[in-house]
């Protein structure tokens, strides 16, 4: 294998000071279920004092033509190997490389020190890497090295990505649509800004309520198992699974009444704030002027993820924590900023600013859709970060602009019941969505629902029926 280990600026359609090959070799150790080239190598910035991007691009010698370009997640900062699984993959599939696909990924242009560390983020070239910049950069020098090394490009080119990297595939989408053929999205957080916005109301609302209002991890799981009885008594879930999510709404005042008999009517209202939408003062990128609240369907709290937090006022939950990070970092760009005086309001052009870089909420994806690509979303009904709402919402206005009958030839969106944020304590989805994604793009069979298996100990192999949302 020989390889350039000095690339040019020219190979990038976005502006760098080049890139460098640092390792490059053959991985055939005794066990390993591919024999591949591993590369690895640095983009480096324009901007001197930024970070340079760290990649990695692994070059199978089954080589199937194909590269799957690999989403990030939370705050980034580690390098994405390209090694894993696809998201709702299993364990028992094999990965991408492992079936032949060329595969990359980045650390999207810094490294963490610590999760909540995002100071990185004061640099302007490293805050627009994150955004959005790193897939396009990381993209071409993946490109450039697969023709290179394999004498050709690449036929098909995937983006596959949950959580911040479900973000990242639709802002691959709708910022670079020449560059993908299909996207696997897994509960995006593409909506960030206004996401941000409305967790800091929403921890406010909390906060102002005193100790009074707090909602511990114990209390939500003992109150949302009062709301999932009722929901199992009126038909409209079964077994933990959601069977009829519009029933479910509609049955939400009732619901809130079974929490009396373990939150407090405080906790409660403080509860219901979270389920609100947000209207924001003025629009952030592309013409958002609205946040939709959480479903009542959705576990907050599970026994592995607790994003109220544990002491009253501390703001130690997952909630708190972020959203101090984003609102110091990466909108008042100031890292000692008072977040508790923080008023959206005031700093229209900072969150306008912000939202231009982070949000992937653009509906209208002519490009992508014109030359022939896929757009696979999946989220969970249990998800206890993102709201419901939100993304059937975006579905929604992609269908609204495009018209039913050829929004449905290019995006699809599955809810999975019983699926969180990344694991599902009721029912821990396992599906093929990189060959569901491929299928379609190859030969155009467009699922139109898929069957999900349980990887949860306890229940393991159930399947359930994921069904395309209309």
């Amino acid at each position: 294998m020989i390889l350039t280990q000095d690339i040019p600026a020219s190979v990038f359609g976005l502006p760098t000071n080049g890139a460098r090959i640092t390792f490059a070799e053959l991985i055939n150790e005794e066990g390993n279920k591919v024999q591949f080239y591993k590369v690895l190598g640095e983009i480096y910035p324009v901007d001197t004092t930024a970070p340079v991007i760290n990649f990695q691009i692994n070059l199978p010698l089954n080589w199937n033509g194909k590269l799957v370009h690999f989403g990030g997640g939370g705050f980034n900062g580690y390098l994405i190997t390209g090694l894993g699984r696809v998201p709702c993959e299993g364990e028992r599939k094999p990965t991408a490389l492992e079936r032949g696909y060329a595969t990359c990924g980045s650390d999207s242009g810094h490294v963490n020190t610590a999760f909540w560390d995002i100071s990185w983020a004061l640099n302007d070239e490293c805050l627009e890497n994150f955004g959005y910049a790193h897939i396009k950069k990381v993209k071409d020098v993946a490109s450039f090295i697969i023709h290179e090394h394999y004498g050709s490009g690449a036929e098909k080119v995937f983006f596959v990505g949950s959580s911040n990297g479900g973000r990242e595939a639709l802002m691959a989408v709708q910022r670079y649509p020449e560059d993908y053929d299909g996207v696997v999205v897994g509960y995006p957080v593409f909506n960030w800004t206004a996401k941000i916005l409305t967790d800091y109301r929403n921890m406010k609302f909390m906060d102002e309520a005193g100790p009074e209002g707090f909602i511990s991890a114990e209390q939500f799981i003992e109150a949302y198992a009062k709301v999932r009885e009722f929901f199992e008594e009126q038909g409209c879930m079964n077994n933990g699974l959601v069977q009829d999510l519009e029933k479910c709404e509609l049955l939400k005042e009732e619901a809130f009444l079974r929490m009396r008999k373990v939150l407090s009517q405080t906790q409660i209202d403080v509860l219901k704030n979270f389920y609100k939408p947000m209207e924001f003062e003025y629009e952030l990128a592309n013409g958002v002027k609205q946040m939709q609240g959480f479903s009542i369907v959705q576990q907050f709290c599970d026994h592995k993820l607790h994003p109220f937090g544990k002491i009253p006022g501390a703001r130690d939950g997952l909630f708190a924590k972020t959203v101090d990070a984003i609102i110091r970092y990466q909108i008042l760009r100031n890292e000692n900023a008072d977040i508790k005086s923080f008023n959206y309001r005031e700093h229209k052009k900072e969150v306008q600013n912000l939202s231009n870089i982070m949000d992937a909420t653009n509906p209208k994806l002519s490009a992508f859709q014109a030359k022939g690509g896929k757009v696979l979303m999946a989220h969970g009904t249990s998800d206890q970060l993102l709201s419901l709402h939100a993304i059937i919402d975006y579905y929604n206005q992609v269908v609204g602009y495009f018209g039913e009958d050829k929004a449905e030839n290019f995006i699809k969106l599955f809810l999975m019941p019983g699926f969180g944020h990344d694991y599902g304590e009721v029912f821990n989805v396992h599906a093929d969505m990189l060959q569901i994604l491929d299928n379609w793009v190859e030969n155009g069979v467009a699922p139109k629902e898929i069957i999900a298996e349980d990887q949860n100990e306890a229940t393991y192999g159930r399947t359930q029926i994921l069904k395309a949302f209309k």
